[in-house]
């Protein structure tokens, strides 16, 4: 956690603080900034075990498939009874 966290908010190494609030989180501190990861079962992804930024939905650089999005109904159709 310690590297990732300097290298994602370019932050000195031994300038970040890591603690364990949680049994599958951490935090990170350092350079006036925390962030939060949430590891293990909560953040399985693609059959591995990754740590995710608490918050987000997928790991960086993962994308939701896109969903069609549909038009509303058309008032003048009327559903079957």
């Amino acid at each position: 956690m310690r590297d990732r966290f300097a290298t994602e908010q370019s932050c000195p190494e031994d300038q970040v603080m890591v603690d364990q609030p949680g049994a599958e989180q951490y935090r990170a501190r350092g350079c006036d900034k925390e962030t939060r990861y949430v590891c293990g079962s909560a953040a399985a992804f693609k059959g591995g075990v990754q740590c995710v930024q608490e918050g987000l939905s997928g790991p960086p650089g993962y994308r939701e498939p896109e969903r069609p999005v549909l038009p509303p109904p058309d008032a003048k159709i009327q559903p079957a009874p």
